[in-house]
């Protein structure tokens, strides 16, 4: 049996990781953020009706290298302007 855990069901509900990762494909076009060069950062922020959770993630960006290439598609992941 599996132990339900809250955070988990919260991040399961709310789709989280695919939608960070959308949010830095259209924020830096194609790629990943690294978790080798990574940084995490949790505080407690107080709030009348609660405390709240922050959390702050800083890591590289990497670019996917597009191989053999066709003509119109770029050898790296890019912004569009």
């Amino acid at each position: 049996m599996i132990e339900y855990i809250p955070i988990r069901h919260l991040c399961d509900q709310a789709l989280v990781l695919p939608a960070w990762k959308a949010l830095i494909e259209e924020e830096f076009g194609d790629g990943i953020m690294s978790a080798i060069d990574f940084d995490m950062t949790m505080e407690r922020v107080a709030n009348e009706k609660g405390d709240r959770v922050k959390i702050s993630m800083s890591g590289k960006f990497l670019p996917f290298k597009y191989y053999e290439n066709e003509q119109g598609i770029p050898a790296y992941g890019f912004k569009e302007e």
